[in-house]
């Protein structure tokens, strides 16, 4: 079952797909490893972008400028790293 912020970034990618092309960026530790049948074996954590990297990125098809979109219910709260990576990036805009 998808989380309550997937389902969110869903909706934000179906709703802009006609002025942005977007993708899901998880950031974090994975495990990844090679699948034999129904199974996965040989499994290491790989790590994949950076910790506090936004939830949706990609480009405005009008100009191709870059978005990148932190994704957040009503409860949700921004990690330490993803306010550092806000500081960094020169604040962010607030769209709710």
């Amino acid at each position: 079952m998808a989380s309550a912020e997937t389902r969110i970034s869903d909706q934000i990618r179906l709703a802009l797909s006609g002025t942005c092309v977007l993708a899901r960026s998880p950031a974090g530790f994975f495990y990844q490893g090679k699948r034999v049948g129904d199974k996965l074996i040989n499994l290491r954590p790989t790590k994949v972008l950076v910790p506090g990297w936004p939830d949706l990125t990609g480009f405005r098809r009008s100009d191709g400028k870059a978005v990148f979109i932190e994704v957040k219910t009503a409860k949700g709260r921004p990690s330490a790293e993803l306010e550092a990576m806000q500081e960094i990036a020169g604040g962010a805009h607030d769209a709710g």
